[in-house]
């Protein structure tokens, strides 16, 4: 959990790579706008930002994109 937090960005581009190739697989257009969250929940970590305000900004965006 630790290495999670310490490498917020990193996970966050490694979770919306996951959901680019799932979304890949499933052609149904619904985990391309969740990779969308990940990606802003990405550049909030490069800024440095809470992990709390980094979710936030995630879901509201992907929920944005749906």
């Amino acid at each position: 959990m630790d290495w999670i937090r310490d490498h917020a960005p990193e996970t966050w581009l490694i979770a919306g790579l996951a959901l680019v190739v799932l979304e890949l697989v499933s052609t149904d257009l619904i985990l391309i706008m969740l990779a969308g969250g990940a990606l802003v929940g990405m550049v909030v970590a490069l800024v440095g930002a809470p992990v709390a305000l980094q979710i936030v900004l995630a879901l509201a965006t992907a929920v944005g994109l749906l």
